[in-house]
């Protein structure tokens, strides 16, 4: 009988949301198997663009960020960046420091490190949320070196939406900057003596976490290749749709279709600037995985990711005009 109740109270949390997620999954399922070659093709290049460009480009960032982390680096810059924080974010000078080794590193590096910092009692999970808010940002690198030169072999194009795309994360920074002021739990504040742990042990326990975190994105990005490639086998898509549907799943696959429709330049930057704020389900879910440690909702955060790209967008319209 108990077992029984169990059941009844499980399906009664399984919400219309649930069923229609579900029905989704079973959905791809059945499209794999009816078309494996193809699939396994989409999985293929997912994996090559992982090894290839993405997995290079993180892992020592994850690596080495964890590591400051160990150390306590943050005190020693906590003193520099608390006040501007607070005026601006009202947040503490881990945000600052997150910000910074976000636009240095992009995505998903700025979210693992408020998973470290929150995990190590050195932020709530409303500040978590807060930071967030303004540190969720896509790298120079990308923008400017992928997007920009190599893409669009405009480098111009590349810094006009990477200014665009951080200048709507601070705005957005400022909309929730209060957030965290909301049912804050109080930290750990007694005075315990903490061992230190060795060099060795940092290393190495970076080095696990810096390889699980990897994967982890490595495998979103192979996922997320092959549901595009569902949705655009399934569903032709033409002109602008194309870029946004396809953006909106997976964005830099959105950003090469968007460069394949020679567009203007203004139009280019309006979109471009909206699909990499965005960042697209395959950023978000990568990003969340380690915001989900720091128990921040995800459709707060999707909220924010959406807010964001409003912004940046607007930022990219009124620039336009003046071009």
């Amino acid at each position: 009988m108990i077992a029984t109740k169990k059941n009844k109270l499980n399906l009664k949390h399984f919400n219309l949301f649930n069923y229609i997620f579900a029905f989704f999954v079973f959905f791809i399922i059945i499209v794999i198997i009816i078309n494996p070659k193809t699939y396994i093709n989409s999985a293929i290049s997912g994996l090559t663009t992982f090894g290839t460009k993405v997995f290079p480009s993180l892992f020592p960032f994850f690596f080495l960020t964890k590591i400051l982390i160990e150390l306590n680096v943050l005190d020693c810059l906590s003193k520099f960046f608390n006040k501007p924080m607070q005026k601006l974010f009202h947040t503490k000078a881990e945000g600052a420091y997150i910000f910074i080794i976000g636009l240095i590193c992009g995505y998903p590096v700025s979210a693992k490190i408020t998973s470290d910092l929150f995990l190590d009692d050195k932020l709530t999970s409303n500040e978590a949320t807060s930071i967030a808010s303004f540190t969720s940002t896509s790298g120079p690198m990308f923008v400017i070196g992928t997007v920009g030169a190599a893409m669009f072999n405009n480098t111009k194009l590349g810094i006009l939406i990477l200014i665009c795309h951080v200048l709507g994360a601070l705005a957005t920074g400022l909309v929730f900057c209060n957030y965290h002021k909301q049912k804050v739990k109080k930290l750990n504040t007694k005075n315990e003596i903490i061992e230190k742990p060795k060099i060795s042990t940092i290393i190495n326990s970076s080095m696990t976490s810096s390889i699980n975190s990897i994967l982890v994105v490595g495998g979103f990005i192979i996922c997320f290749f092959i549901i595009i490639d569902v949705v655009l086998n399934l569903f032709p898509l033409t002109g602008i749709l194309k870029p946004l549907i396809s953006g909106g799943i997976e964005m830099t696959r959105g950003l090469i279709e968007l460069n394949n429709l020679m567009l203007p330049f203004n139009l280019n930057l309006i979109i471009g600037t909206f699909l990499i704020s965005f960042g697209g389900f395959s950023i978000i879910m990568q990003a969340y995985y380690f915001l989900s440690k720091a128990k921040v909702k995800f459709s707060k955060f999707v909220l924010i990711k959406i807010v964001h790209a409003i912004f940046a967008t607007l930022f990219a319209f009124i620039l336009s005009l003046f071009i």
